[in-house]
């Protein structure tokens, strides 16, 4: 009769640490798939509830009854531009939210990652698992790592350790331009800002008067 490895022999300890092992397994799995689909659904409402035009304020007429025409255009012109800029800082803003989110989400699954594995790992430890050898290393120009162990843990908790230093290490650089989009340029300088205005609306020349304002009969 074939003899039996001293591997696929359990143990006592091994029988009674089964339900902390498949416990540990299933509840983490559990957590993982729970945890990430919620954070999903979260980030997702928060990319669709992106800010609106607010059409109630586009159809304001920022005039008075004893407003010229053209001052009455310049005004109009100046709300909408004021309203739509308003829109896009927000939205900017929201959009610059929205990937921070996303960067806090990404790293939040690569260190639950490596927390479930170090934990599942430590499970396996005490319930004193053995398998064949297994040989991990890497290479890198001036240095070099091996790792080899019987144990899975062992191994799970490693990787696990190092899944976790990863993405704390690892920092994304993320950044916000304000640039003026309906106003143009903004500008500190009152003489540019009057030549710019002047380019944009020109002045009205006035009207010739009328003979009966230039004076008495000729």
């Amino acid at each position: 009769m074939p003899q039996e490895d001293a591997h696929d022999v359990a143990t006592p300890w091994q029988w009674r640490s089964r339900p902390l092992m498949v416990g540990m397994l299933v509840g983490m799995t559990v957590f993982f798939l729970a945890g990430s689909l919620w954070q999903l659904w979260y980030l997702q409402s928060r990319i669709e509830n992106a800010p609106q035009v607010p059409v109630s304020e586009l159809q304001v007429t920022p005039c008075n009854d004893g407003t010229d025409a053209r001052q009455c255009m310049e005004l109009r012109r100046l709300h909408l531009a004021a309203v739509l800029e308003s829109n896009v800082t927000a939205r900017r803003y929201h959009q610059a939210n929205v990937l921070l989110m996303s960067s806090v989400w990404s790293r939040y699954l690569g260190f639950t990652t490596g927390m479930i594995l170090a934990l599942v790992g430590s499970a396996f430890i005490l319930g004193q698992l053995k398998i064949e050898a297994v040989n991990l290393s890497t290479d890198a120009p001036g240095w070099k790592a091996t790792f080899q162990s019987t144990s899975p843990g062992i191994v799970m908790c490693v990787l696990g350790v190092l899944l976790m230093v990863s993405t704390i290490v690892t920092l994304h650089q993320l950044s916000t331009r304000d640039t003026a989009l309906y106003f143009g340029k903004v500008t500190t300088d009152a003489t540019e800002a009057e030549a710019r205005r002047r380019a944009i609306y020109p002045p009205v020349p006035p009207e010739p008067a009328s003979p009966s304002k230039q004076g008495g009969p000729p």
